[in-house]
Formats: structure tokens, sequence, C-alpha cells
């Protein structure tokens, strides 16, 4: 019954958790333009495909 209600709140939330993505995605270009940044770049990319997966899956 847990797991149910988990679904539920990820598929009513799953907007705001694309939104997200999305605004990590381009941080993550930005981060990728500077080798000074390109560590952070990537770890917003990171984070920002397994928020997409995560959404998408469950």
């Amino acid at each position: 019954m847990n797991d149910v209600l988990q679904m539920n709140w990820i598929a009513q939330h799953a907007d705001w958790f694309y939104l997200v993505g999305a605004v990590l995605f381009i941080l993550t270009l930005r981060g990728l333009s500077s080798p000074k940044t390109a560590i952070r770049g990537n770890r917003f990319g990171m984070a920002a495909m397994a928020i997409a997966v995560m959404t998408t899956f469950l």
C-alpha cells in the first residue's frame, strides 16, 4: 500500500521533477563551458539524468 502512495505522489509531481531536471541540464551546459567548472557541470548532468530516468520509469 505504501508503494502505491509513493508512486501516486511521484506521478502527481512529475512536472516539477522534469522542470528541475531541465534546469540542471542547462546548468550542465553552462558548467561544461569552462575547464574550471567542468566537474560541477558533470555532477549537475548526472543529477539531472538520474531525476529524468527515475521520473520516467516510476
